[in-house]
């Protein structure tokens, strides 16, 4: 099995320096399904994808494999079990957040009858210090 040795939680390398992840147990249980008594892991990086398989370096790769219109012309792939959406994890500068609202509220900041007004509650908010 070709996997990338770290793609969290796929597959990666736990303190005691064993392969683990959701892909390696993926691969443990089609292995016992198809009653295959070994798996050899490959260390694999994503441009060698098609060269590997297509040489027999390894019969399959698992590891959060992006499916990519030049990948489609030259390899095959299963159906995804998977669907990911990407995101920025930020910390969180907003101070006293629930407090700006009440205050933005009490203050006729924000008519709340009036749904026009998103745009502009949007951008207070965006230029207020404390958010």
């Amino acid at each position: 099995m070709g996997y990338n040795s770290d793609c969290i939680p796929f597959v990666f390398f736990n303190k005691k320096g064993s392969l683990v992840g959701y892909d390696v147990q993926m691969a443990y249980d089609l292995a016992q399904f198809l009653n295959i008594s070994k798996i050899e892991f490959v260390p694999i990086t994503g441009d060698l994808i098609p060269d590997y398989l297509n040489r027999g370096v390894c019969d399959i790769v698992m590891s959060s494999v992006a499916v990519t219109p030049e990948r489609m012309d030259e390899i095959k792939f299963t159906d995804s079990y998977m669907t990911v959406h990407m995101a920025f994890v930020v910390r969180d500068e907003r101070k006293n957040h629930d407090d700006l609202l009440y205050e933005m509220f009490c203050t006729g900041s924000i008519d709340a009858s009036n749904k026009t007004n998103l745009g502009l509650v949007i951008k207070q908010l965006l230029q207020c210090p404390s958010f």
